[in-house]
């Protein structure tokens, strides 16, 4: 599910070489050859509110330890998923300001069908930075449908460098249908 390993050879502090931690389906992944599944009312966190963990984002920063995040809740690479009324949340306080490269933070589709319908996404993170491909659903293949799906994103500081910032499609076929998109942030740079 997730590995280090070493960049570039640089070192970080105190000697520290620097990292980047790689995640593919952090809750589902769902590989060529599988026939599917189905989800109702599931609820996928990824949660770094408390102290010890706002500490170790600082660490992480300090060690120029980065991450590489494809599917961070869900990665199909086969089959079909279906996801009815689940809530996918993505909620810290310090996001490190080093190297995060997310292709589908929640999502990720390379191949088969995923149909989410009437499911929030919520992304509370109060300082972030980060580059990649579709924060919350990224299509590089297969097909993915959003129907009746709510996207809400809150932050104070923010900076992204992304293609897609929401819903990236860079092969196969994305629908949506009936979609609620709310972005609040107080400063942000954005580059796409």
């Amino acid at each position: 599910m997730g590995m280090y390993r070493d960049r570039y050879g640089l070192e970080g502090r105190e000697g520290v070489k620097s990292k980047v931690l790689e995640v593919k389906g952090g809750g589902v992944l769902l590989e060529e050859g599988a026939e599917g599944a189905n989800f109702v009312g599931v609820i996928f966190l990824a949660v770094i509110t408390d102290r010890i963990m706002t500490e170790r984002a600082i660490q992480d920063q300090l060690d120029m330890t980065g991450w590489k995040v494809c599917g961070g809740h869900v990665y199909v690479t086969g089959g079909t998923v279906r996801f009815f009324d689940c809530h996918f949340g993505d909620s810290m306080i310090v996001m490190p300001f080093t190297d995060q490269v997310m292709t589908g933070a929640d999502v990720l589709v390379a191949a088969g069908s995923v149909f989410l319908t009437g499911c929030t996404f919520t992304n509370t993170m109060l300082f972030c930075n980060y580059a990649g491909a579709g924060w919350h659903v990224a299509t590089l293949g297969g097909t993915t449908v959003l129907t009746w799906c709510t996207i809400q994103w809150q932050s104070i500081a923010m900076s992204m460098y992304v293609a897609g910032m929401v819903i990236f499609t860079g092969g196969g076929v994305t629908i949506l249908t009936g979609k609620d998109f709310r972005y609040v942030s107080v400063v942000m740079n954005f580059i796409a």
